[in-house]
């Protein structure tokens, strides 16, 4: 009997297998602050046998990516929270049919950041029945337009490997870790921040015409009290550090002014805020005067001189 039982407890773990995931990146620019909302897609793209041979293995391999992205997607809300990030996950595909889904230019936009995940053909390896996939990682930035964190995820698992909710959460978790390494996610709070003395954090300073301060003789600060009533994502939003670095660039500037896109705004509007020789104007836009200024949904263009 007892023969019996530790066969059984072998089998158990030999069935179970184990999994892995390990992920490197590097931000590519800086952002306003820690992000506090963003959209996360798990591109979902089905590798290619070369061979007819190599069919019933890619089939396994493309089983495999789907079962992590199920519960990856699953999961994604829930461990971003408890990581002080409001998140949204969509999968491309849908996952009972398997048939590609086109995501709307709202669901992208909806928050300041997206993550976008896709796993790499050039990069599935089986070795010692490991299972390897790769897939490459980034966060686009909607305010400035760019890359801002370009990253590498690695899977691996044994043969019979369990795909559950600890497989995602040590998913997640390894790209918030890298995430919070550039100080793109906010500190744990055990966490002490670690950065280079050529690139210190510094405070916002949102001025505004009752403020303290020389900047707060400026009429044009009152674009800062607008911009921080009337975002979307309200007075502590990560978007008023950008707008105020931009404010701060135009200062001894004769005009300033920035274009506004409606998916950045309270009211879902575009706007046109100017400052000439300090004479404030804040001007909404219809749809044609956007369309011909170029004013994209979820940007700010912004210059002075």
């Amino acid at each position: 009997m007892t023969k019996i039982c530790i066969l059984l407890i072998f089998v158990f773990i030999f069935l179970s297998g184990c999994s892995n995931t390990r992920v490197i990146g590097h931000k590519t620019a800086n952002i306003a602050g820690p992000i506090q909302e963003i959209v996360v897609v798990l591109d979902n793209k089905d590798f290619k046998a070369r061979e007819e041979s190599d069919q019933a293995y890619i089939n396994t391999l493309n089983s495999t990516m789907r079962k992590v992205y199920a519960v990856v997607h699953k999961r994604i809300p829930e461990v971003f929270t408890q990581n002080g990030i409001k998140a949204k996950a969509y999968l491309n595909v849908d996952e009972s049919s398997g048939v590609p889904v086109t995501l709307t230019p709202m669901q992208l936009k909806e928050f300041p950041y997206l993550l976008t995940i896709t796993p790499s053909n050039a990069s599935i390896r089986k070795q010692n029945g490991n299972t390897n996939i790769d897939m490459a990682a980034h966060i686009y930035d909607h305010l400035q337009e760019k890359i801002v964190w370009r990253g590498s995820i690695t899977y691996s698992e044994s043969t019979y490997a369990l795909i559950n909710d600890k497989t995602a959460d040590v998913f997640i978790d390894r790209i918030l870790s890298r995430l919070r390494d550039v100080g793109f996610v906010p500190l744990k709070p055990d966490d002490t921040l670690q950065v280079s003395a050529a690139d210190p954090p510094k405070a916002p300073n949102f001025a505004t015409s009752n403020e303290a301060g020389a900047k707060s003789e400026i009429p044009c600060s009152k674009a800062i009290l607008w911009m921080k009533e009337n975002n979307k994502w309200g007075p502590n939003a990560p978007i008023l550090q950008s707008f105020q670095k931009q404010f701060d660039s135009g200062i001894g500037k004769s005009k300033v002014v920035w274009e506004i896109g409606r998916g950045l705004t309270k009211d879902g509007k575009d706007y046109r805020i100017e400052c000439i020789n300090d004479n404030l104007n804040i001007k909404e836009l219809t749809a044609e005067e956007a369309d011909k200024r170029g004013v994209k949904d979820a940007s700010v263009k912004f210059w002075s001189k």
